[in-house]
C-alpha cells in the first residue's frame, strides 16, 4: 500500500499574486500621497492664483512630481521590508513578503530599480523648471528613507522624527514648486494653511511611528533594534501621550488662527475628533498595553490621518 501523497498547497492566482503585490508596495499609502499633492495643488492652491488656471508647474510636471514621489516611497517600503524580514517574521508573520513573494536579493534589486526609476522621472520636470531648490527634496528624501531603513530605524527617536519630516514634507513641496504662481494677497493664508497640514502630519506620523514601535518591541528586542519602546518603554509611553495631548491643541489653535467657520469647525471635530478620540480612549490606562491594542490604536491614527486630509479642501473652502 502506498503512503499517501502530500498535500499539495495550491499556487495562489494571478489575482491574488496582484493584491500581494499591492499590499508589499502599500498601496494604499501611495494613493494618499498622490491624493495629499493633488488636493494641495487643486484644493488649495489652485482657487488663489494670481492668473486662473495658470501653475507655476505644468499638468505633466506636477504628474511627474506626484509618480517620483510615489516612486520614492514604494522603494523606501521595499527596502525597509528587506532589511526588517526577520523582525517581520516575529511581528507580523502574515504579512512578510521578502523571501516568499519576492527572494532578498530581488526586493534589492527591486528598491534600487524604483530609486534609479525616481530619478529618471524627474528628468522632464527639470528639463522645463531649471533646477529649482525645492526639487532638492526628491534626492533627500530618498537618502532619508535608505538611511531609515538601514539604521535609523533601530535608533531611539530619530527613526520616527525621519518618517514624520518626510510626511510633512509632502504638501510642502507641492506649495512651495507652485508659490511663485500665488496670488500676492493669498500668500498668508495658504501659507498658514498648508503648514499647519504639514505640522498635522508630522505630529500624527509622530504618534504612530511610536506606537508602531511599541507594537513591535518584541520582535525589534529579540533582533537588537534598539527603539525607544525597546530601551525604555516607559519614555515611549510618554512620547505617545504628549505627542497625542498636542494634536486637538494644535487643531483648535490652527481652527481658530484661520478663523474656520462652523461648519468646517465640526467636520473637524467629526473627521479628526472622533477617531483621534477613540485612540486616545485605548491609550489612556497608564502603562504598557497588549499588541492587539497597540494595532488599534495604529488603526484609529491611520483614520485620524485621512480624516485630516479629508478636511483639507473644507478648510480651503471656508
Amino acid at each position: 500500500m502506498e503512503p499517501p501523497a502530500d498535500p499539495v498547497t495550491p499556487s495562489p492566482s494571478h489575482a491574488q499574486t496582484l493584491v500581494q503585490w499591492l499590499r508589499f508596495l502599500r498601496w494604499p499609502n501611495l494613493v494618499i500621497i498622490a491624493a495629499t499633492m493633488s488636493l494641495v495643488r487643486y484644493a488649495v492652491i489652485e482657487p488663489h492664483l494670481a492668473l486662473p488656471g495658470l501653475f507655476a508647474v505644468s499638468t505633466a510636471g506636477f504628474v511627474v512630481m506626484v509618480i517620483s514621489t510615489m516612486l520614492i516611497a514604494a522603494a523606501g517600503y521595499v527596502a525597509n521590508d528587506l532589511v526588517d524580514q526577520k523582525i517581520d517574521e516575529i511581528n507580523r508573520p502574515g504579512r512578510v513578503h521578502v523571501g516568499r513573494l519576492i527572494s532578498a536579493d530581488g526586493a534589492n534589486r527591486l528598491a534600487m530599480f524604483l530609486f534609479v526609476a525616481s530619478a529618471l522621472a524627474l528628468i522632464p520636470l527639470l528639463w522645463t523648471t531649471g533646477f529649482e531648490w525645492w526639487e532638492a527634496v526628491f534626492p533627500l528624501s530618498g537618502a532619508g528613507l535608505l538611511a531609515y531603513a538601514y539604521g535609523l530605524k533601530c535608533k531611539p527617536v530619530i527613526g520616527n522624527l525621519v518618517v514624520s519630516v518626510l510626511s510633512a514634507l509632502i504638501p510642502l513641496l507641492v506649495f512651495y514648486a507652485e508659490r511663485p504662481g500665488l496670488h500676492v494677497d493669498s500668500l498668508r493664508p495658504v501659507t498658514i494653511l498648508v503648514w499647519g497640514y504639514a505640522a498635522f502630519a508630522f505630529a500624527t506620523s509622530l504618534f504612530r511611528e511610536v506606537i508602531k514601535d511599541l507594537e513591535d518591541v518584541k520582535g525589534d528586542e529579540i533582533f537588537g533594534c534598539s527603539t525607544l519602546a525597546v530601551i525604555r518603554p516607559g519614555a515611549a509611553d510618554r512620547l505617545a501621550r504628549a505627542t497625542l495631548a498636542l494634536i486637538p491643541f494644535g487643531l483648535v489653535t490652527f481652527l481658530v488662527v484661520i478663523d474656520a467657520e462652523v461648519l468646517a469647525a465640526l467636520a473637524a471635530l467629526g473627521l479628526v475628533g472622533l477617531p483621534l478620540g477613540l485612540a486616545a480612549r485605548a491609550l489612556w490606562p497608564r502603562g504598557i498595553h497588549p499588541r492587539e491594542t497597540y494595532a488599534r490604536i495604529s488603526l484609529w491614527t491611520k483614520l485620524t490621518m485621512l480624516g485630516g486630509l479629508a478636511l483639507l479642501p473644507l478648510l480651503a473652502g471656508g
